[in-house]
């Protein structure tokens, strides 16, 4: 499996567990009051699957912070600037939709 593949198998599971997560506790969280977000053009009302990128980028984050732990290289942390970078352009691009 290349390198770039693995980051994007990274990328879609984060995307997706994130949703999933984003969905159940609100839907928990509304049976036990009211839940303060919801998605009112979503199917799912408390998670939207145009979230999907900025959980996949957010779970990309954790993957850096974990390797740069696991292999005790603080350098890697750098790449969580350009991540930051493109998880700002992913949100201003989102928002206009």
């Amino acid at each position: 499996m290349g390198k770039y593949t693995q980051w994007l198998i990274y990328f879609v599971v984060a995307a997706i567990y994130g949703t999933l997560v984003e969905w159940a506790l609100g839907s928990i969280w509304d049976v036990f009051g009211e839940c303060p977000y919801t998605y009112p053009n979503s199917p799912l009302t408390h998670s939207s699957f145009i979230m999907m990128p900025v959980w996949g980028l957010a779970g990309l984050h954790a993957v850096v912070i974990y390797l740069s732990i696991r292999h005790r290289k603080p350098k890697i942390l750098l790449w969580l600037l350009l991540l930051a970078a493109l998880t700002v352009v992913v949100v201003a691009i989102l928002s206009l939709i």
